[in-house]
């Protein structure tokens, strides 16, 4: 059963994540750099997905960079 909700759920969530990524931006009153179609990327096999993470990551970094926060890890 596990299986089975893996494959039905699992490339649902790569649209959803653009999505929220997506509000992140539109409440901030910007343009988004990625919207959920960008999961349709996630369809290609191995190069879409490698499209797909780095766009969503820089998106996200992006979006906390221009807030002040850091690339630094923070570890010492």
């Amino acid at each position: 059963l596990y299986v089975v909700f893996t494959f039905l759920f699992y490339p649902v969530t790569m649209f959803v994540m653009g999505s929220e990524v997506e509000q992140m931006y539109k409440e901030a009153g910007e343009e988004p750099k990625i919207t959920a179609m960008w999961g349709l990327w996630f369809l290609l096999p191995l190069i879409g997905q490698i499209i797909w993470y780095v766009r969503a990551q820089n998106a996200v970094n992006e979006f906390w960079q221009a807030r002040g926060a850091t690339m630094d890890p923070g570890l010492t």
